[in-house]
């Protein structure tokens, strides 16, 4: 019994002796020539594994299908369709009989008569007017800046999503510009000189059923296209 255990421990001292001392009689020398190769080398590898985690992440399963390529056409679509509203109706009045559609353009053309009409109605016509402004300006927006942060090319991949969701988020803004417009019209208010314009939609007061009537369809195909497109940012 005792042989066996000494025969064990000579075998060890055998194993660490021919790994250590016999392979490098005494010290061993440096293994880098020099402390620029050592410092070379390490950034090799530290750059390499920087790589491959990140491209590990990237087709990773945590980021399949978080948007997908029908995904990503029907955002295209929406934000696409949401630009082209600026080109078509979104008011239509009836003065004189006749019928008179505005495009986005038209109303910001005309909105310092608009205003210097609104004022004289008191202060909420004249806010009505500033946010049906921003919310043109900021839908315009919203189109552009969605087409532009679906396509571009920004790595790492997570850093792309958050820029996206960051956009999509945006859509929100103004959908509450025109949540705030449509307050107004239901609080409603007075129009003393409307009548005077011949325009149907304005008669002695403003209220919720004159600003449905006074909006066409290019108006709600836009907000349905921010509310399509800012539904998306939440599951990014």
């Amino acid at each position: 019994m005792g042989n066996k255990k000494k025969e064990k421990h000579s075998t060890e001292e055998e194993r660490y002796r021919y790994i250590g001392f016999d392979v490098f009689p005494g010290k061993a020398g440096k293994f880098w020539k020099s402390e620029e190769e050592e410092k070379s080398y390490l950034e090799k590898v530290k750059k390499k594994k920087k790589a491959l985690a990140r491209e590990g992440r990237e087709h990773s399963m945590v980021y399949m299908d978080i948007i997908s390529k029908f995904e990503r056409i029907l955002l295209t679509f929406f934000s696409a369709l949401l630009v082209l509203t600026f080109f078509i109706p979104w008011f239509s009045l009836e003065k004189a009989g006749q019928a008179v559609s505005y495009t986005p353009l038209g109303y910001i053309l005309d909105f310092a008569m608009l205003t210097n009409f609104a004022s004289l109605g008191g202060f909420l016509p004249a806010l009505l007017a500033f946010l049906l402004l921003f919310y043109i300006i900021l839908s315009l927006l919203s189109g552009i800046g969605n087409l532009i942060f679906l396509y571009r090319k920004v790595k790492p991949f997570e850093k792309y999503l958050r820029s996206l969701k960051r956009m999509l988020f945006f859509n929100y803004i103004p959908v509450l510009f025109w949540i705030a417009a449509m307050a107004i019209s239901i609080i409603g208010f007075s129009t003393p000189l409307g009548s005077t314009l011949g325009i149907k939609e304005l008669s002695e007061s403003f209220n919720v059923i004159n600003f449905v009537t006074a909006t066409s369809f290019g108006i709600w195909i836009a907000l349905a296209c921010l509310l399509v497109n800012a539904v998306k940012a939440s599951d990014l």
